[in-house]
């Protein structure tokens, strides 16, 4: 009635009333998606020219620059059509006319809001075809916002969506729509998109279309046994399939999988290449017996949640398909790297492919938490924060695991009594406080509470959409939220400072100067010739990036096909002494502690072979060589 007043004045007066604007669907839409937004850069933050990008920026570079870093191995490996080469002319397009920086932060939140989006078409498809709109915009919403949250790299695969741009990030994206259009019936478009995708990303694409495939499979092989239970798609056609196949053979035959220019590896030199593959440089996420305890633990908790919300939700086939088909890929992957089956398949990298399983366990929980979302009871309602603030915030900043046990039991304890008692509302909110307490210490503790704003943006937001009583107060919730994030951002409290300082650092578009040898990156950045030589530690990875300086080798980047492996595995073996290398967990520090073992004599030979400029070493050893530049940890020698 009031609203229905305000409208009618606002008529009759030719303006629009505040209380009628503020309670509109569009403010409310608008409203959700700005503190989606938000609470995404406050949580998973943002990171320019680190990490990653350390590998992904020097090839885009050097298309933008033909005289960018001459000297420097994996730069020059990276000329010529190989797996980086469509993601760096895709970023280039768009560098050329506004800067490599900008190009960076488009690309990524245009692909954080698609992601989202899609995240969203697809939850809505997911649903049976009879059920109620409020369930189905729930279920979008939720899903939006769990990818959005989601972003650790705790489960052994590259992470759905990182805080800085990747061709696995623009890879998902693509995907992600890929299934979209398949269950839309357009199946050439799913299937182009799957195509585009392995030409981004040479492993996701085609390990995410094989996906697509055998769950699809799954899902109409189950609906034509029991055909009244269909919720996803009708009968898929021959050729849908054809094309579909089509679109993964082609990135696999074009290359990626075989053995590229004239090499041919023996049976010893592919073992050692398959070593370099899965175990020296990524072992955290190839072997899950590699993960060490916190992420077999995190993984194991988002499962749980996932089999507890299918529990309640009942069987999707098609998500089933999705986690039956992403553990069969990882297992086998595994195999390969043990037993050596097949070269071809491990150069696939199978093993990654438990990201496919973390979407099954998304989308079953925004299903099943969209379902609550529409219920008439109160407490169903509000259980959803509860989930929501166990299922994304504890398991993303708990990391200690009594925490970790604790958030988990609160929820527990909270289904109990959601079960059992009519006063559950009340006994949930009573558990709900504990759960904000339970996040990282100091300032940063006060980022996690500004998730209050938009867990209640989510909840009291969408039922606003349906409950027009409500709608008057998702106007105060925001004001309330804004003034909450006003004083975290402008307050002047020194845990406050540093908890901005590292969540925002990565919003100066500018190649950082980070890592343990940041201070002679950027000594070398001005005192240096542009096209000098450096050697250093193997594990420093950003060097190369900030100071814009070749370096002989490092860890992170290699070349790409057989010879490219087996001379980056030679280049490590020469910086580290040639000598063996168990690697592992501890791969950064037995790297370190064999490079700062080197002789004088070794480093002579390595300068004679490589011809480096410069050399950066630890501060307690001394060469004949002139000193250039020195720090309380690094020395800087001038090669004669």
């Amino acid at each position: 009635m009031l609203n229905d007043f305000y409208t009618a004045r606002a008529l009759h007066s030719g303006r629009t009333a505040p209380s009628a604007r503020f309670s509109s669907d569009v403010f409310i839409w608008v409203n959700i998606a700005l503190w989606l937004a938000i609470a995404a850069i406050i949580f998973r933050g943002y990171s320019f020219g680190t990490g990653d990008q350390g590998e992904q920026l020097p090839p885009v570079l050097r298309l933008l620059d033909p005289n960018y870093l001459t000297r420097d191995w994996f730069v020059n490996s990276t000329q010529g059509f190989g797996p980086r080469t469509f993601y760096s002319h895709f970023v280039a397009l768009p560098a050329q006319l506004i800067g490599i920086e900008a190009a960076f932060v488009l690309i990524h939140f245009i692909c954080w809001g698609l992601f989202a989006w899609g995240a969203g078409r697809l939850a809505q498809r997911l649903l049976a075809k009879d059920e109620e709109n409020p369930t189905r915009f729930f279920a979008a919403a939720l899903a939006a916002w769990m990818f959005f949250a989601w972003g650790k790299r705790v489960t052994g695969a590259n992470s759905w969506m990182s805080s800085s741009l990747t061709p696995a990030e623009i890879a998902n994206m693509i995907g992600i729509w890929a299934i979209v259009f398949w269950l839309e019936g357009r199946r050439f478009a799913a299937s182009l998109l799957v195509l585009v995708a392995g030409g981004i990303h040479p492993l996701i694409g085609p390990l995410g279309g094989m996906t697509l495939a055998f769950a699809s499979w799954w899902s109409e092989r189950g609906v034509a046994a029991r055909p009244e239970t269909d919720t996803t798609s009708e009968r898929i056609p021959l050729t849908a399939w054809l094309v579909l196949g089509a679109s993964i053979l082609i990135p696999l035959i074009a290359g990626y999988l075989g053995d590229r220019g004239t090499t041919i590896l023996t049976p010893e030199q592919k073992q050692q290449a398959i070593y370099i593959l899965a175990f020296e440089r990524h072992p955290w996420h190839y072997v899950p017996w590699e993960w060490g305890g916190n992420p077999w633990i995190v993984w194991g908790g988002l499962i749980g949640l996932g089999l507890w919300a299918r529990r309640e939700t009942g069987t999707i086939r098609l998500l089933d398909g999705f986690a039956l088909v992403s553990l069969g890929f990882s297992l086998l992957g595994w195999v390969s790297i043990l037993c050596h089956p097949l070269w071809p398949l491990v150069k696939l990298q199978p093993f990654r492919m438990t990201i496919w399983l973390e979407l099954a366990t998304f989308f079953y929980l925004a299903i099943f938490l969209g379902r609550r979302l529409a219920s008439t009871d109160i407490a169903q309602r509000f259980s959803v924060a509860i989930w929501l603030w166990v299922a994304i915030f504890a398991l993303q900043n708990v990391t200690s695991t009594p925490r970790l046990i604790l958030s988990v039991a609160l929820l527990v304890v909270a289904e109990i009594a959601l079960k059992r008692t009519k006063a559950a509302f009340w006994i949930q909110l009573a558990l709900l406080l504990p759960l904000l307490f339970l996040g990282k210490g100091g300032g940063a503790r006060l980022f996690l509470w500004l998730y209050a704003v938009p867990v209640a943006t989510i909840i009291g937001g969408v039922w606003a959409l349906h409950q027009p009583r409500l709608r008057t107060l998702v106007a105060p919730i925001s004001l309330v939220g804004t003034a909450l994030l006003a004083f975290v951002i402008l307050a002047p409290i020194s845990k406050l400072r540093g908890a901005r300082g590292k969540i925002f650092s990565g919003f100066n578009y500018s190649q950082p100067f980070v890592g343990p040898e940041s201070d002679v990156a950027r000594w070398a950045k001005t005192n240096t010739p542009p096209n000098s030589l450096f050697l250093l530690t193997p594990t420093e990875g950003d060097f190369r990036l900030s100071a814009g300086r070749a370096i002989v080798v490092n860890f992170k980047t290699f070349a790409w096909g057989d010879q490219g492996l087996l001379d980056w595995r030679q280049k490590i073996s020469d910086v580290t002494g040639n000598v063996p290398l168990t690697l592992g967990n501890n791969f950064n520090i037995e790297l370190d502690d064999k490079y700062k073992a080197l002789s004088a004599g070794q480093i002579v030979s390595l300068q004679r072979k490589y011809k480096f400029d410069y050399i950066v070493v630890d501060t307690k050893k001394s060469l004949d060589w002139p000193l250039a530049f020195s720090t309380k940890s690094w020395k800087v020698y001038k090669a004669p």
